[in-house]
């Protein structure tokens, strides 16, 4: 039964309950459906973001990105100072409990990043907190972090650190601990059917004020048409991962609505380390002149894209917004292509995945990019894989040509230093120029002077064109009109200042 008839049926614990869908709205209930259930709570294990849209409403961060996306603002740290080019440290908020009633502080944030970087547990997050050298606790209420250098991403990285109770996890032990969390957020944890449904309660305590919402219920549905058809039965209030082609449906029927925001960055990896046309720069230049990323924004994705002058987000410090993208010019293509001595085009493997990681109509896209190399000689063969399986071969570097998507932490630019600087990934492009500029970009603690470096380091990759640069898709959620929240720049799903009506 939707809520628009009345009484529906809800179990919990065991015990079945009748409520009137008013009431349960009046009373602030809000579910929401995923495209995948939380893999676990012990946030340092995971870098999922629908697993991380469920924690950071259990869990707080030090800090946070700001709701317009240009700042960081402060969470459980009051504020911060940097003390010398490796040197951060912290004044914590007082106040705060667990939800288990212990005392937020030092400790519990020194405890949480050597958990993070201990060798034995294996995180998912200790490459990214490699950079931390030393966690010190001055009072009960500053933390001192020591950086092995000076690293101008390191607010970015910290919004990803959910701090945890030390006691409580040395009495229950991390496995426990990932099943039942216990945390500063918003709201408490209840109960967790895996696959079904995960339950979270208000936390009327919230340092922040308690929310308007009394339960928050994150149901999986991982289907697009299943999950979109849930929200129109009324089954659900908020869904994710949208298709474009639904959009107009969804805002025709009475009672929904969309919200949307930037997402995932969609490139085409080239190999030009091992594929000998791609080592040419001006092979991988026409290649960009081949393809027509505004076309496939227009007609494939519906205007639900920006086109991308390079690997920058616009968000990302040093941004060029006079650089212009690269015109669709297919005769221009074949003449750096012959010029580069390939004449007759050549063949090259292009591999995808359909379901990579939030990549819209991946392989109908790639599909129009294989036409559109076709036209200028340029002979290739799609090869669809599993996205574990695309993951894997990108990693043991036996691609040609790859169509990949990267959305995390684009303020940061973080994603430059992963994906281009020699000694990180290095896996399918390798520059001494780039290095240089990626060295002291990520070293510029001052936002003038990492802007300064940022429009060189703009101009250069825009230029040696290691990829094939696409565009920027939005994320697009739906919920009901009585729901009121908004999507935010920092990708996640808070939900303490949400309002059902």
């Amino acid at each position: 039964m939707t809520r628009a008839r009345g009484w529906r049926m809800v179990i919990v614990a065991g015990a079945t309950l009748l409520w009137a869908g008013t009431a349960a709205a009046a009373e602030g209930e809000l579910t929401v459906s995923q495209k995948a259930d939380v893999e676990t709570f012990d946030t340092a294990m995971t870098i999922s973001t629908t697993t991380y849209n469920v924690n950071v409403n259990i869990f707080d961060t030090l800090i946070r990105l700001s709701d317009d996306g240009k700042d960081f603002t402060p969470e459980l740290a009051e504020s911060w100072k940097i003390l010398n080019p490796t040197t951060w440290q912290f004044k914590l908020r007082k106040g705060v409990k667990f939800h288990n009633g212990e005392d937020f502080n030092a400790e519990a944030v020194k405890f949480t990043i050597d958990a993070v970087l201990d060798p034995n547990r294996k995180t998912a997050l200790r490459p990214t907190f490699s950079f931390v050298k030393e966690v010190r606790v001055d009072d009960p209420y500053t933390v001192t972090i020591e950086t092995t250098r000076p690293y101008a991403t390191f607010l970015t990285e910290m919004q990803l650190l959910m701090i945890a109770p030390p006691r409580y996890v040395k009495q229950v032990g991390w496995e426990e601990f990932g099943r039942h969390p216990v945390g500063t957020g918003a709201f408490k944890f209840k109960e967790w059917d895996k696959d079904v449904r995960v339950v979270l309660e208000a936390n009327d305590q919230y340092w922040k004020g308690k929310p308007q919402i009394r339960r928050l219920i994150f149901k999986p549905i991982p289907e697009d048409a299943a999950r979109i058809a849930a929200l129109q039965r009324g089954e659900t209030d908020l869904i994710d991962g949208v298709p474009y082609d639904r959009v107009k449906e969804i805002t025709a029927q009475r009672g929904l609505k969309i919200t949307q925001r930037q997402g995932e960055q969609v490139y085409i990896g080239l190999d030009t380390l091992r594929f000998d046309p791609f080592k040419k720069v001006e092979v991988r230049q026409a290649l960009n002149y081949a393809v027509d990323a505004e076309g496939i924004i227009k007609n494939l994705l519906l205007g639900y894209a920006v086109r991308l002058n390079g690997p920058f987000f616009p968000v990302t410090a040093g941004y060029d917004s006079r650089i212009k993208p690269y015109p669709y010019d297919p005769e221009r293509a074949k003449r750096m292509l012959a010029e580069a001595g390939y004449p007759n085009g050549f063949d090259v493997e292009f591999a995808i995945s359909s379901n990579f990681q939030g990549l819209a109509k991946g392989q109908e896209v790639a599909e129009a990019i294989v036409d559109q190399l076709r036209k200028v000689g340029v002979r290739a063969k799609l090869n669809m894989l599993e996205a574990a399986a695309l993951s894997e071969a990108y990693a043991g570097k036996k691609l040609q040509m790859y169509m990949f998507s990267w959305k995390s932490n684009p303020e940061s630019g973080r994603h430059l230093w992963t994906l281009f600087q020699s000694k990180t990934r290095g896996y399918y492009y390798q520059s001494t120029e780039a290095d240089r500029l990626l060295d002291a970009y990520f070293s510029a603690l001052e936002l003038k002077e990492r802007s300064r470096v940022g429009l060189q380091l703009h101009k250069f990759l825009f230029e040696d064109a290691p990829w094939i640069f696409l565009y920027q898709q939005q994320d697009v959620y739906a919920l009901r009109q009585a729901v009121a929240w908004e999507a935010k720049p920092d990708y996640l799903m808070r939900f303490r200042d949400a309002v059902v009506k």
